[in-house]
């Protein structure tokens, strides 16, 4: 059954946005919702702030409650990280939302992959990701699977 919520109805009425970020905005929601077991230094990711990596905040108005980051991975070839929303607006459309942005913003002709939690593959399946090789664990966070999109 769908919880109609204050969060529902903002999303309904277009009230959340996404816009380009700093790398740091994404260090506390990264930390929260991925990462409760690491500090705040130990959530940033290598190659962050590359001139090509690139991030993105979703917003309730002007409070940042969703977060995904873009990482230059080589020539054409680009990592999707970080992918995190705060539990109270999980469920409502948020990651659909800025996977979409960060697809768009991502040049044409270049290959986006990430780790995957297993749990989320069929999001990501619904975007055009594919799985590539068998199941990981990643120590005190989960089962993950590569999966890649071609742009």
């Amino acid at each position: 059954m769908y919880k109609l919520t204050v969060h529902n109805i903002l999303l309904s009425m277009n009230q959340c946005t996404t816009n380009k970020i700093h790398s740091k905005d994404c260090y506390p929601i990264r930390k929260k919702v991925l990462r409760p077991h690491q500090t705040v230094n130990q959530v940033t990711f290598e190659q962050d702030d590359h001139a090509h990596s690139f991030h993105l905040g979703a917003f309730d108005k002007f409070n940042l409650i969703g977060v995904t980051s873009i990482i230059y991975d080589g020539t054409d070839t680009f990592r999707l990280r970080g992918m995190a929303i705060l539990q109270e607006y999980q469920r409502q459309g948020l990651g659909k939302l800025l996977l979409k942005k960060a697809i768009d913003l991502t040049p044409n002709n270049a290959l986006l992959w990430c780790n995957a939690r297993t749990h989320a593959l069929e999001f990501y399946k619904s975007f055009g990701f594919e799985e590539v090789g068998s199941s990981f664990e990643v120590e005190h966070i989960g089962p993950h699977i590569r999966m890649q999109l071609e742009l």
